[in-house]
């Protein structure tokens, strides 16, 4: 006998059970699974449906400015965030609009990119102007286009990651705050290292750095910062509201207790005053907290202060296999790493996009995901772990270099600065 009796037993009623009421459970799983299928399709017809464009920035010689006008730039972004209604969304597909940030590297040339919906493009040229004025826009091709889509292959070879935090959203990056100096020999630039990096690879060889944004809908992740925030300080959570049923239940559940204490309110003022006024708050934990733990905590509330995005970061590193370095990986992780602390947060590969070593089928799992990770930069699909970063973070890994970095020749430039015509110049 394969099975104890007992165990046939439960097995023959649960069949007997499946085969007499299948037709109550297997519609409810059924329309479940068709809502999902079409939600994929509507999406996906509305994904292609629309119209996307590419914007190249390109830069003066001399950038006098911070990575604040950056962040002035993605508040602007923010109001990409439109409310989608519920028949949008299953009749027309309708999906939150995305913006796509991309650093790229072409044979040792940097090139800033912004790809979004065509219908954004008054918009997003207007924040960059008005922070950047000398800058200038202009609409390219997709470059990805010149990359064959089978790659890996006899002729590139690839590699490729997506990025997590360490921690929750709440706890920020290292932010550009910390590279600020007053004195403008000492001011450092965040990306200065990343630029570097990318500067120093040679013909046949591209990074590829892609920042998908997405207006965060609603505070929820404010609020668990808060949250986060009152459980290091040891304040107590705010009560959630209650309904007048859970009241009512709560009142009848403590009747016999409420007439205990009714018939024992004598025997102290002091224990009828503390019935009175109910438990005793805890004092906060902020006034004991080290200096470090006090420094967490202001961090995290300003961070959660900032206006917030769903973001998702890649990225790709292709050459063709007479060239391809490996040490060029590690630099890249060198410079990523750059904006992480201990305390707070940081970066770390996501272990979906990079196949364990020593792991049965190594290469095959490799070969896929390598593919699967071409194949959805060039969509901008967004990532697999996906968090919430505020302006300030957002600026500090994708702004224009400032001035100590201008004069480097690894950035595209704008070789001359275009004057505006004379006032008194004949109109024909």
């Amino acid at each position: 006998m394969l099975f104890p009796s007992g165990f046939e037993i439960v097995l023959k009623g649960a069949g007997n059970f499946l085969a007499d009421w299948w037709w109550v459970f297997t519609p409810p799983v059924l329309l479940f699974l068709l809502q999902d299928m079409w939600l994929l399709y509507m999406r996906w017809k509305y994904f292609l449906s629309q119209e996307f464009i590419l914007l190249e920035i390109r830069l003066p010689q001399i950038v006098e400015r911070t990575p604040k006008a950056m962040e002035q730039v993605f508040a602007g972004l923010h109001g990409i965030w439109d409310e989608i209604k519920i028949t949008d969304r299953y009749f027309k597909g309708t999906i939150p609009d995305k913006v796509s940030c991309e650093l790229i590297s072409i044979n040792g040339e940097s090139h800033f990119i912004i790809r979004l919906p065509a219908k954004f493009k008054n918009l997003v040229e207007a924040h960059v102007w008005a922070q950047y004025p000398d800058a200038e826009i202009s609409e390219v091709e997709d470059y990805v286009d010149n990359i064959p889509v089978g790659i890996p292959d006899r002729e590139y070879e690839a590699w490729g990651t997506e990025f997590m935090l360490s921690k929750q959203d709440a706890y920020p990056i290292r932010t550009y705050p910390y590279f600020e100096e007053t004195v403008e020999e000492r001011r450092l630039d965040p990306l200065s290292a990343f630029l570097e990096v990318m500067g120093s690879v040679g013909e046949g060889e591209q990074i590829w750095l892609q920042i998908i944004v997405e207006p965060t809908l609603d505070d929820t992740w404010k609020k668990q910062g808060e949250e986060l925030v009152a459980k290091l300080t040891g304040k107590r959570a705010k009560a959630k509201a209650r309904g007048m049923g859970q009241m009512l239940s709560e009142e009848l559940s403590g009747l016999p207790a409420n007439v205990v204490r009714g018939a024992t309110i004598g025997l102290g003022e002091g224990a009828a005053q503390q019935q009175r006024m109910g438990p005793s708050e805890p004092p906060s934990l902020m006034m004991h907290l080290s200096p470090g733990e006090r420094a967490v905590v202001e961090a995290i509330e300003e961070n959660i202060a900032k206006l917030g995005f769903i973001t998702g970061i890649r990225v790709l590193y292709i050459a063709r296999r007479e060239v391809y370095n490996s040490a060029t990986i590690a630099a890249i992780f060198g410079a990523i790493r750059q904006f992480n602390t201990l305390n707070l947060n940081g970066f770390r590969p996501d272990k979906r996009t990079l196949p364990k070593r020593f792991y049965v089928l190594q290469k095959q799992r490799q070969f896929f995901r390598k593919r699967r990770l071409l194949r959805f930069y060039r969509m901008r699909w967004p990532s697999l772990a996906r968090f919430v970063f505020n302006t300030e973070e957002l600026a500090t890994i994708f702004h224009f270099p400032g001035q100590m970095v201008a004069q480097a020749p690894l950035v595209s430039r704008i070789e001359s600065k275009r004057k505006e015509p004379p006032s008194t110049l004949p109109r024909v």
